[in-house]
């Protein structure tokens, strides 16, 4: 082990891969406006929540949903982000890698004690390098936490799969009978040193980016006595009563679909060094329609913005809100379009006409240049709509070169893309006509039938859903022609998984990937042909397309990922792997959409809070400024400015 530099690690460095260090101020933030914070702060946060978005568990790591990403406040791990976005520690002092990057040495800092408390904020035990040694077991425990967060150690760490593996064989009281010895400590890479305070991570292989996976659930504390004081079995399905907590707030309510209340741990080891409200609640709302009237009523602090809403008060001047429009800082992740290559109609037999459309690369690059969606954009951001235009699937904040590079920016430039906010950077609406005559040649040689049958699925409850497809609809075929396809908006009852995916129906889908660690495999990754491609396997099924030039360039494409994989070099890896996207993407095999941007009324400052381009931080109530009495769009244009100078 080399020991290295601890005061260095800046963001858009190579420090990441290298292993250098991390800022080591304890939970360090900017901060604005002290002087208001003390006059006018809050210290009684009311935040909202969707009640169709209600959490299936408390438990950070027995969860892989958004939904629970308010839990992030119960634990602390080893590292978490700052308000610009780069890392900080947490619980780990410094870390440390070989010059391979296979082994990684988390240091639990000494300098403090952080300890486990109840929901009532009882001390009930310190926290030690053994609780990342439960967690890891109980991680992989096939019948412990039904596989959720494990992915990411069982595609890094030596020995995880086949452990992980070993525990799914096993009988449901055989499994959960399993501790830390044994076994595990036989077969998995993970080791805790007591004695020097540390927990080692041995990976199969190099695995450069390992640092960013302490910002994430998989590597967050568990302490065993609170394992058994549940029950393995039952802790998956924990009360906020029968949680611990490490981190800098409790959970003392929670009454499902309808609130949950955090107050702060008065026990908490960084308490002197953050600044914390004294409670969160976190209202469940069915609409936004009533979060609003519900910040008009100074029930909440912040509301996004519906369209309706939206307009309402952009075209009244003299609406109190009016000098009140502010638009949040950008979070992760990206949306993007993809086709499905082996579509069934709804007998099951295949709809070979879309199959057909959707292998041959014309009809994709003629919707991928053809379609202007700026009524579409202007849904989220009606004053600035191209600003939220996304031109990669992997988003902002990632990974970095060395010279400080997004690798989103790669990818963008390898694409030969001149973005700005006032017009589409890829809408050539020649270059589609071009493409669509090719399409149109091509497809009826084969005996296609025009109009094509574009289906696309919504949830029939969500009247918002349905909207803005109808306004997608009219953006397809008002571009590209009813006379060469037929966008059909289609919806599902309960489950798009149970009702649309895995029967094959839809023939384009809109998702988004939020990035679990730092680097582009995890997003790239999942449109290869590999076995474990989460979108090719349940969302395109590229690897069945109908052409055999989409075969080959699927085929390139996952090569080209996998050369990518194998560079440990910061630089050369990751403008590897933006070829690979960009190549992808100029096939028109994926088609980037926009940002996840919207316009809101807030009393809280999003340039306050924690951006997490991965992992499981973005979401801690920590060094938050707020204002009671709301924050308006000139503030919000002065913060901006300041952020983009890197003066916050």
């Amino acid at each position: 082990m080399t020991e290295l530099s601890r005061r260095d690690f800046l963001k858009g460095t190579a420090a990441g891969m290298a292993g250098v260090a991390l800022s080591g101020m304890i939970g360090g933030s900017f901060r604005l406006s002290a002087a208001a914070e003390e006059d006018n702060s809050i210290s009684d946060l009311v935040m909202w929540a969707l009640a169709s978005q209600e959490t299936e568990t408390l438990s950070l790591i027995c969860s892989e949903s958004g939904s629970a990403s308010f839990a992030s406040n119960f634990t602390d791990g080893w590292l978490t982000n700052k308000a610009d976005g780069s890392l900080d520690y947490l619980l780990a002092d410094w870390y440390e890698t070989d010059e391979e990057g296979i082994v990684w040495t988390f240091h639990l800092r000494d300098d403090v004690t952080a300890t486990w408390v109840d929901y009532q904020g009882n001390y009930m035990a310190d926290v030690t390098v053994q609780d990342w040694i439960t967690s890891a077991e109980f991680i992989l425990n096939y019948w412990k936490n039904e596989g959720n967060n494990s992915s990411m150690l069982k595609d890094t760490v030596a020995g995880a799969e086949e452990y992980y593996n070993y525990t799914r064989d096993l009988t449901e009281e055989e499994a959960l009978a399993l501790t830390t010895d044994g076994v595990f400590a036989e077969m998995v890479g993970i080791v805790a040193d007591a004695d020097a305070n540390t927990v080692t991570y041995t990976c199969f292989q190099s695995c450069p980016y390992f640092y960013t996976l302490g910002t994430h659930k998989c590597t967050l504390p568990l302490c065993q006595a609170n394992v058994e004081a549940v029950g393995a079995g039952n802790y998956i399905a924990s009360n906020y009563d029968d949680l611990w907590y490490c981190g800098p707030y409790v959970m003392t309510a929670f009454v499902s679909g309808n609130e949950k209340v955090l107050e702060k741990n008065t026990a908490y080891w960084n308490i002197d060094n953050v600044s914390l409200f004294e409670s969160v609640t976190i209202m469940m709302i069915d609409s936004l329609e009533v979060g609003y009237q519900l910040y008009e009523n100074g029930e909440i602090d912040q509301i996004e913005l519906n369209e309706s809403t939206m307009y309402t008060i952009l075209n009244d001047e003299s609406h109190p809100y009016y000098n009140y429009l502010v638009k949040k800082v950008t979070k992760e992740p990206s949306y993007f379009l993809m086709y499905n290559f082996a579509k069934k109609l709804e007998d099951g037999s295949d709809d070979t006409d879309w199959n057909q459309a959707a292998a041959n690369e014309a009809f994709r690059l003629s919707i991928y240049y053809g379609v202007d969606l700026y009524d579409y954009f202007s849904r989220v951001d009606p004053i600035t709509p191209y600003s939220i235009a996304s031109y990669t699937f992997t988003h902002g904040k990632v990974a970095y070169t060395t010279d400080g590079t997004d690798y989103r920016d790669l990818v963008i430039e390898k694409l030969g893309l001149t973005v700005t906010d006032d017009a589409n950077a890829r809408y050539d609406a020649d270059l589609a006509a071009s493409y669509k005559e090719q399409a149109i040649e091509e497809l009826t040689a084969e005996g296609v039938t025009f109009p094509i049958q574009i289906d696309y699925y919504v949830a029939s409850s969500n009247q918002t859903a349905v909207d803005t497809a109808d306004v997608l609809k009219a953006a397809f075929e008002g571009c590209l022609g009813t006379d060469y396809i037929s966008f059909n908006i289609k919806t599902y009852i309960t489950s798009a998984t149970d009702e649309v995916y895995t029967p094959s129906l839809q023939s384009i889908s809109s998702s988004a990937w939020g990035q679990d660690f730092g680097d582009p495999i995890n997003s790239v990754g999942n449109f290869t042909l590999d076995d474990s491609a989460y979108f090719t396997n349940n969302r395109t099924h590229a690897g069945e397309a109908v052409s055999e030039e989409a075969l080959a360039q699927m085929e390139a494409f996952t090569e080209m990922t996998a050369t990518a994989d194998a560079t440990v070099d910061v630089d050369g890896r990751l403008n590897a792997f933006a070829e690979a996207e960009a190549y992808l993407i100029a096939h028109g095999f994926v088609c980037p959409m926009y940002l996840d941007v919207s316009w809101e009324l807030t009393k809280v400052n999003d340039y306050t809070m924690l951006q997490a381009g991965y992992g499981s931080q973005g979401s801690r109530y920590v060094n938050w400024e707020s204002n009671k009495d709301g924050y308006t769009t000139e503030q919000y244009e002065e913060y901006k400015a300041l952020r983009e100078a890197g003066e916050m």
